[in-house]
């Protein structure tokens, strides 16, 4: 098809209520009325699919040890997606090649501005963002002569440092507007160049952000032979166990320079309450997959790790690309912790160490960093609502699920001390009482003060489920220094 003619004899369409902005008032993205029913002959293949660029995520320049990915692409209005990737390194000969795909999902015809697809409004430019959140040089989508939609293709040179960049000034390349037919795609081939000004610096470190209305795709650029972190961890040399469960701990106060993928913290010491913010930066080559909903916060004590939160997680899988990072935030607080709705916020914690992990992975390593935490130590307390009432050596708690005839059927567990001798199943440490699940354990074990042997809690099945299990009902736990078996009586086991 010849695009250029084929845009040349197509104006823009109008009909009202079809936009690409969900309603902003703009109606050039449009179906064109027709008396009847036409036959369309079927649209010409652009040569590169959506798949095709999937594969085509990140190369290793050869003129220069800069390693670029490309990641991101574009939804507008469920109906018209545009791809991107980079197919070809920069080299001696030629600077790298970015291929970009835009595809019309409708079952008609639809013009729209191409200023809405980013990377097709005239010039594709952008600045490059630091790691320290600074703006450095332009770098520029300069279409090749196998653009599509090229109205003149642009010059491309190297300059004296052996640097791709525009040859000239003129920056008019693309048309304003584009008709696409029904499931009709076109192809943007560019190259990656620097400015045609010297006084701009050349493509280096950085991201490279194509967006329009805060959506679009990244050009991530990295050192190829030391994509990781440039400053030393404050926990260099530290000797830690690994998580439970992990089979390979990827730390960040192990990585350097030459590590591909890392968890990097905003800070590794603080003092309740604080705010940490976490990016998991993925320079390899490859893919990371996992659940973004998976993160877990443990502390360290007596040289083990224990679980604090959560203890509930939602299980989809995402990505993380070549180039791409994962942001998370963690809030810490010593008391009740203020909800964060972008954010992760943990309370109730003691001065300490403490592991924050993420639930993504590329072979299976398990990503995480050391936070040290200062605040004073808690103390966790039966909750407001419970009754206590004490005969001699023992309590009886009754929780406000107990003859409520809401929740499931009554049921007891009764916590005693045990031996010096027993060995526990579990030792709990004090953070972990204020968590639900252990909704048990806080109305049972603070209260075992001078002269209390036995607790009798009353409360539901889930509660005692949670506490010593459905099917053993039997749990020995060490506490504060003290070892207490737990039995719980279960009403539909009997």
């Amino acid at each position: 098809m010849n695009r250029r003619g084929f845009l040349a004899t197509t104006g823009i369409a109008l009909l009202s209520g079809c936009t690409f902005d969900g309603g902003t008032g703009d109606t050039s993205n449009t179906e064109t009325p027709t008396d009847g029913p036409t036959e369309t002959p079927p649209p010409e293949e652009p040569g590169v699919s959506a798949e095709d660029l999937r594969e085509r995520r990140v190369v290793d320049f050869e003129n220069v040890e800069l390693t670029a990915a490309v990641f991101g692409g574009r939804t507008i209005n469920d109906r018209i997606r545009a791809a991107y990737g980079i197919s070809e390194p920069a080299t001696d000969d030629s600077p790298a090649v970015v291929d970009a795909l835009v595809r019309n999902n409708n079952s008609f015809e639809q013009t729209f501005h191409l200023r809405r697809i980013p990377g097709f409004w005239d010039p594709p430019n952008t600045h490059r963002v630091t790691e320290a959140g600074d703006r450095g040089g332009t770098v520029y989508l300069a279409p090749t002569e196998n653009h599509d939609l090229a109205e003149s293709v642009p010059e491309v040179t190297r300059d004296e440092a052996g640097r791709w960049r525009l040859a000239t000034s003129g920056r008019e390349w693309l048309p304003e507007t584009l008709t696409l037919a029904p499931d009709e795609a076109i192809r943007g081939e560019y190259y990656l160049v620097g400015s045609d000004d010297p006084s701009h610096e050349p493509i280096g470190v950085g991201r490279y952000e194509f967006l329009y209305q805060g959506e679009g795709f990244t050009v991530s650029v990295w050192e190829t032979e030391s994509p990781g972190p440039t400053t030393e961890s404050e926990h260099a040399g530290a000797d830690v166990h690994a998580l439970p469960n992990a089979e390979e701990m990827a730390w960040y106060h192990e990585a350097d320079a030459s590590t591909s993928v890392y968890l990097d913290p905003s800070a590794e010491r603080v003092e309740a309450p604080a705010c940490i913010e976490f990016e998991l930066r993925n320079r390899s080559h490859d893919r990371l997959s996992g659940n973004p909903y998976d993160w877990t916060l443990f502390k360290r004590v007596d040289g083990e790790w224990f679980r604090i939160e959560p203890w509930g997680i939602p299980q989809p899988l995402s990505y993380v690309e070549p180039g791409q990072s994962d942001e998370s935030s963690l809030a810490l607080y010593h008391g009740d912790p203020l909800a964060c709705d972008d954010g992760r916020s943990v309370g109730h914690l003691g001065g300490g160490r403490y592991a924050y992990r993420v639930g993504y992975s590329r072979e299976g390593e398990t990503h995480a960093a050391l936070v040290d935490l200062e605040a004073r130590a808690v103390s966790p307390s039966p909750d407001d609502d419970v009754e206590v009432e004490r005969s001699g050596e023992e309590l009886v708690v009754t929780m406000p699920e107990w003859d409520d005839d809401e929740h499931p059927p009554n049921a007891e567990i009764r916590v005693s001390r045990a031996d010096e001798d027993t060995e526990a199943d579990r030792q709990l440490i004090p953070e972990q009482l204020f968590r639900r699940p252990m909704r048990g354990y806080r109305n049972t074990l603070p209260l075992f003060e001078a002269g209390i042997e036995r607790i009798t809690l009353r409360a539901d099945r889930h509660v005692v489920g949670r506490t010593v299990g459905y099917d053993e009902l039997e749990r020995t736990v060490e506490y504060e220094g003290e070892t207490f078996d737990a039995t719980g009586e279960d009403p539909l086991r009997e």
